[in-house]
């Protein structure tokens, strides 16, 4: 209910807008998201800003604050809940190629989505619900459904992995699938918050009680197990191959999943952020 009560209070509030503001176009590739127009410490936002390798930031003044919005690991597509249109965007910064996801929402529907995500290389975008979740080329125009899996936790053009049992409350853990594009699936683990996909597409970053647990994408099999004294409170997602992305004592930096070892990343806010969304982080 308070998420239903936050969409409407954005719809009413970019419905109250002038002009319907887009983003210009640049090359620059997007180093973070972060909400904007925010009513305090952990009052609703509505908005979200991109910073830019450039040093400039970007402000999508439409974005809602959840679900969260989706930036492309190349670094140049973004993917957000647009409450002005009322409906979910693709956006190619690069030449402002825009690509609607979904046709117009009702609050209900609005507050209903669960999860977006975008393909390493910013062609397949997923926009997930309780309903299901839908994937789309942007290349071919073509679009599928996946039923059952409300979340999605990374895309390629082979697999999908997502999770089910969503919306069943504390204590349960998600069934991490993966499903092939001719539709048949297999189960990966059970994992805590979800999975982010490595770069070279063979392992995914989960979470346990003592640290991010890095597993193999197929199988499912612990690959590393990163301690909590690494890797500190939140594990953002991948830097690179061998290093992932942390918030330690209010401070980004990069641990290596080998020997963890911890060095700043000066790219980042230098304090903690709520659903920082990473894009190429290092340039």
């Amino acid at each position: 209910m308070l998420r239903l009560i936050r969409i409407a209070a954005g719809l009413l509030l970019a419905a109250g807008g002038a002009l319907l503001i887009w983003p210009h176009n640049t090359d620059s590739p997007i180093l973070y998201g972060r909400p904007s127009g925010c009513e305090g410490p952990g009052g609703a936002c509505v908005g979200w800003d991109l910073r830019l390798a450039s040093g400039e930031t970007l402000p999508l003044p439409y974005a809602a604050e959840l679900p969260e919005i989706a930036i492309s690991a190349e670094a140049h597509h973004v993917v957000y809940l647009d409450l002005a249109e009322r409906r979910v965007l693709a956006r190619d910064l690069r030449d402002g190629a825009v690509h609607r996801l979904t046709p117009a929402l009702t609050p209900e529907r609005a507050a209903g989505l669960t999860e977006l995500a975008v393909s390493r290389d910013g062609r397949l975008f997923a926009v997930s619900s309780s309903e299901g979740t839908r994937v789309t080329d942007s290349v071919t125009g073509t679009t599928r459904t996946l039923k059952g899996l409300c979340t999605v936790s990374a895309l390629t053009a082979d697999l999908v992995w997502g999770t089910t049992r969503c919306g069943l409350g504390d204590g349960w853990t998600d069934m991490l699938v993966a499903v092939r594009r001719d539709g048949t699936g297999f189960f990966v683990g059970d994992v805590e918050g979800g999975a982010t996909l490595s770069p070279d597409s063979g392992r995914l970053l989960t979470y346990s009680s003592d640290g991010p647990l890095i597993v193999d994408a197929v199988t499912g099999k612990k690959v590393a197990l990163v301690k909590k004294r690494r890797c500190g409170d939140e594990a953002v997602g991948w830097l690179n191959d061998h290093e992932l992305v942390c918030e330690k004592q209010n401070r980004y930096g990069a641990t290596d999943i080998a020997t963890g070892a911890w060095r700043p990343l000066t790219t980042l806010p230098n304090e903690r952020v709520p659903y920082l969304v990473l894009g190429s982080v290092e340039q």
